[in-house]
Parts: structure tokens; sequence; C-alpha cells
């Protein structure tokens, strides 16, 4: 527990392309740091705490920003570490919108952390969880 992830996968038998996939990651607020990652902070300029991150799937997970052109992806995994209680439901709400507007603009589609497509049920089980955790803020 403390890490919840959202995969974003290409169509089958297609690719996430670099160009496009850094396109839509400006976007929607993410930012190239850390870890040779993608992060989407607090502000839109990339201030205060991440919020939640951006992996490759292909190992070893990293980006190079410089080399998008060429590149392309089955997939990419959003994540977020749960924050102190009080914020993380409304942090989970954001990625998941986040990642919604990502399989749009990507024409991808999105699966849950055992790679299965993600259903209103797994988000309103996580959803769930993270009320009971931001309720320890209390």
């Amino acid at each position: 527990q403390g890490v919840y992830v959202i995969n974003l996968m290409a169509r089958p038998n297609q690719q996430i392309d670099g160009n496009a996939l850094m396109r839509a990651l400006t976007n929607n607020g993410f930012h190239f740091g850390d870890m040779d990652i993608f992060h989407h902070h607090q502000t839109p300029a990339g201030q205060g705490q991440v919020l939640f991150s951006l992996i490759n799937m292909v190992k070893p997970g990293t980006f190079n920003p410089k080399e998008m052109t060429g590149f392309s992806t089955p997939g990419v995994s959003i994540f977020m570490q749960l924050p102190r209680p009080g914020m993380a439901k409304n942090q989970f709400n954001l990625m998941v919108q986040t990642a919604e507007n990502l399989a749009e603009e990507l024409d991808a589609l999105l699966f849950d952390v055992e790679r299965s497509p993600v259903s209103p049920d797994y988000l309103a089980h996580c959803r769930e969880q993270l009320r009971d955790y931001d309720s320890q803020a209390q």
C-alpha cells in the first residue's frame, strides 16, 4: 500500500509516439525532473510538492526529453505516493482526471495496477481507501 498507479497503454499493436507524449505531458502540467521522469507539482509552473509522477513502462522507466523524436513506448505509468492525511483523495482525483486527459489526447487506454481496464469499481475502491486514510487527519 501507499502507492496508487494508473497505467496508460497504447491500443493493441500500436505505440505511444514520443513527440505526442511530450506535447500531452506539457499540456497537462508535467515537468521533467528528478530520476529522469516526469512530475506533476502543486503549481502549473512546477513548484511545490510533487503530486504524482509518470514513468516509462519500458525498463529502466526513464525518459530523455531531447530524444522524444523517434521515441515510442507501449505505455507509461502514472503513480502517486500517499501524501499526508487530508489531501490523498483530492490528489488521486486529480491524477485520474489527468490520466483520462492523457488517454484522450494520445488515443490510449487506461489500466489499473493489475493491467485490467480501469473500472468505476476500481476507482471507487481506491477513493474509499483514500477517504479512510484522509480521515486520520481529523
